[in-house]
C-alpha cells in the first residue's frame, strides 16, 4: 500500500466505524500502522491498541508529508436499496451537483471522476476495462468544491498532484513517479500557512521533513504541527 510498519498516518471512513461503546467516528489521526492485508488495514493508537478498518470502508489515507492513497467507492452502493431507481438517479446528481467554486480550484474539470476508476493488486483501471488507467484524474467535495487532482500512467500515480480543503485552500501537492512521492510534497494548514515541507526519492525520505504549526511558527514534529 506505500506505508511502511510504524507510519503516522489519518484515515478517512466512508462511513463511521461503530465501536462497542456505540460511538462512531470517520476519521482518525495520529494513527500508525501496523500490518496491512488484501482486505484490512490494522492500525495503533498512541495508546497501543489496535483498531482493524475494512479496506471497503476507508476513503482515504495520508501521512501528512505527501503519502497518500485515495480509494475508489462505488456509489450506488450508498444508496437506499428500498428506494424507486427514479430517486435513486435523483439523489446522485443532486449530491454532485456543482456549486459556486473556488477561483482557483473552479477552472474546467479534466479527465475522469476517481468514482470510474478502481483498484486491482495495486494498479488502478478504469471500470469494466483491462487495460490499466492512463490520464488525469480527481475528486469532488458535496458541494462540488474539487478535492484532490493527479494523474496516472499504466495504472500507477504519475506526476503532479494537487489537495484542496473543502473551502478552496491548497491543502497539499507533490509527484508521484510509477506510484511512489518523488521530489518536493508541500502541505499547508487551512488557513493557507505552511504545514510541511519534505523530499522524496523513490517512496523514501530524503533529508528531514520541516513543519509548521498553524500560526507560522518551525516546531519539530507532525503532532506539533497538528495542535491547533
Amino acid at each position: 500500500m506505500g506505508f511502511e510498519k510504524g507510519s503516522e498516518v489519518s484515515i478517512t471512513l466512508f462511513d463511521p466505524l461503530i465501536f462497542p461503546n456505540g460511538k462512531g467516528l470517520d476519521q482518525f489521526e495520529h494513527l500508525y500502522i501496523h500490518k496491512v492485508t488484501s482486505d484490512m488495514v490494522i492500525v495503533k493508537t498512541e495508546k497501543g491498541n489496535r483498531i482493524q478498518i475494512p479496506i471497503e470502508k476507508i476513503s482515504s489515507i495520508d501521512d501528512g508529508l505527501g503519502g497518500h492513497i485515495e480509494f475508489a467507492r462505488n456509489l450506488e452502493e450508498t444508496l437506499d436499496a428500498n428506494k424507486p431507481v427514479e430517486e435513486k438517479e435523483l439523489e446522485v446528481k443532486e449530491e454532485v451537483k456543482p456549486k459556486k467554486l473556488d477561483a482557483e480550484t473552479k477552472s474546467k474539470l479534466e479527465g475522469v471522476n476517481k468514482k470510474e476508476l478502481e483498484l486491482r493488486e495495486s494498479i488502478w483501471f478504469l471500470i469494466g476495462s483491462d487495460t490499466p488507467f492512463t490520464g488525469k484524474a480527481f475528486t469532488l467535495y458535496k458541494n462540488g468544491q474539487k478535492e484532490w487532482e493527479g494523474s496516472y500512467k499504466d495504472g500507477k500515480e504519475d506526476g503532479a498532484f494537487v489537495m484542496w480543503f473543502e473551502n478552496g485552500q491548497k491543502l497539499r501537492e507533490g509527484i508521484y513517479k510509477e506510484g511512489k512521492p518523488d521530489g518536493l510534497s508541500v502541505s499547508w494548514h487551512e488557513n493557507g500557512k505552511k504545514k510541511s515541507e519534505a523530499n522524496w526519492k523513490d517512496g523514501i525520505f530524503e533529508g528531514s521533513v520541516k513543519y509548521w504549526n498553524s500560526k507560522g511558527q518551525p516546531v519539530e514534529s507532525l503532532n506539533e504541527a497538528n495542535k491547533k
